[in-house]
């Protein structure tokens, strides 16, 4: 793992594996993880055999689930977009969207952890975006 490119991005926790059994899906199911970060339920979903797109804006986050995959011998498409624009239907769609009400001056100085962490001012920015486009 490159520590330096780990440290942009958001780390597996509680609120990621609450994600996993969603991600436990059958073989051929196609699946989109909009903000993959760490990539764990992505990876979860392409373990089983699933048709796995995995989106994210930052790239250190796509470059490391690129590597996870090869070294796993998985296959997945990582894409740099912002949510899902253009990608097209799926029979599953998982996210684990920033969720932390925060104020300008609370934000992250790292913008790869801002973009992970920021859930706007109530905590619903991402998601709401989120509901809107799909």
């Amino acid at each position: 793992m490159d520590v330096a490119a780990s440290d942009r991005i958001y780390p597996p926790r509680e609120d990621s594996g609450l994600l996993l059994p969603y991600a436990r899906v059958s073989r051929g199911t196609s699946v989109l993880e909009i903000g993959t970060g760490s990539g764990v339920a992505a990876l979860t979903a392409a373990r089983c055999g699933a048709r796995v797109v995995a989106t994210d804006r930052n790239p250190h986050a796509l470059w490391r689930l690129r590597r996870s995959a090869k070294v796993e011998h998985l296959d997945l498409e990582p894409v740099r977009t912002d949510l899902a624009r253009g990608l097209g239907r799926f029979d599953r769609i998982l996210a684990n969207p920033p969720y932390l009400p925060t104020r300008a001056e609370d934000r992250d100085p790292d913008p790869w952890q801002n973009l992970a962490l920021d859930g706007g001012p109530d905590g619903t920015s991402t998601t709401e975006r989120i509901l809107t486009e799909l």
